[in-house]
């Protein structure tokens, strides 16, 4: 949707009646898409995947990336109402997932499309149901938002599980109804439900988006905001991680979170997009990042309404 006719929706009232039934709706939805996916499970306790290539199947595949793949449901009665679903996993652990997950505000929102580039442009929050807490970060059901190309009715559920220390399991299943004249339209059809499809494997970028939310939350903590260069906290004539002298015509840089003076080989260029600023490139060192990477996505989580 345009910038302009984005910045001209309000935020959507709802009273408190229709906020218990949307909540017990949501419980529902739940509860009915658990039992969906334990039942999957185990009918594929083997192999632990859904064989979209054998004779009969009723999935088949659409598209794919990386350890990510959808499908789409076949059916030989006529219906009107598409059934999709995802399954694979992604590097990194469950708290991490989830961190990259949540995106509670139309600032989150746009810089979690613009990392993910899942193929959404300028959407807006309407409203927030449930909103993320210290005590529970990632706990928010997500916006009430407005796209041309999503016109229509859909039920959408995604389940994340830690399969191994690793890998972090991504389970999604969803029902489309789409507007009439989409339907009678098989083309189009499938060419919007590509497009749903294409925004599902952008999960396969979610640990690149924690990763990114974490090293902006440590830049905040540091009193960095990325929005000028920071000096070294002292003058030295070598790196400060690989000892190497820097000599007069060298470049020394600066961490943009532990502020050391580093060399150009030690220096590690990451794109941060900052709330209150524009995507900035900084310098880090290996250390600062690979500090970041490692930290506990929950303690950044708990932060988030002091540098969101």
């Amino acid at each position: 949707m345009p910038a302009p006719l984005v910045n001209q929706l309000r935020e959507m009232e709802l009273t408190k009646a229709d906020k218990e039934t949307l909540l017990r709706l949501e419980n529902e939805l739940m509860t009915s898409y658990l039992k969906q996916y334990a039942q999957l499970l185990q009918r594929s306790k083997t192999d632990d995947r859904v064989d979209a290539k054998s004779p009969g199947s009723k999935w088949r595949e659409i598209c794919k990336a990386e350890n990510l793949r959808v499908f789409e449901e076949t059916s030989p009665e006529a219906t009107t109402i598409s059934s999709m679903m995802m399954r694979g996993t992604v590097v990194g652990s469950l708290d991490d997932v989830l961190f990259g997950v949540v995106a509670a505000t139309d600032a989150a929102q746009r810089i979690k499309e613009r990392v993910l580039r899942d193929g959404v442009e300028q959407s807006k929050v309407l409203h927030r149901l449930v909103q993320p807490t210290e005590r529970d970060p990632t706990r928010h059901l997500p916006r009430f938002d407005h796209r041309i190309i999503d016109r229509g009715n859909r039920s959408v559920c995604v389940f994340y599980r830690q399969r191994t220390p690793t890998a972090v399991e991504c389970y999604a299943r969803g029902f489309f109804d789409l507007e009439t004249e989409v339907k009678r339209d098989p083309i189009v059809n499938s060419g919007a439900l590509q497009v749903v499809a294409n925004r599902w494997l952008s999960h396969a970028r979610i640990t690149e988006l924690s990763q990114m939310k974490k090293l902006a939350w440590r830049l905040k903590e540091h009193g960095d905001t990325g929005a000028t260069p920071r000096k070294p906290s002292s003058i030295r004539s070598a790196c400060s991680i690989c000892n190497k002298s820097i000599g007069l015509l060298g470049s020394v840089k600066a961490c943009g979170i532990c502020r050391r003076s580093i060399c150009a080989r030690c220096c590690v260029k990451n794109l941060v997009c900052a709330l209150d600023a524009v995507p900035t490139a900084l310098g880090l060192s290996h250390e600062s990042v690979s500090g970041s990477a490692s930290s506990d996505a929950t303690d950044a989580g708990k932060n988030l309404p002091r540098w969101q």
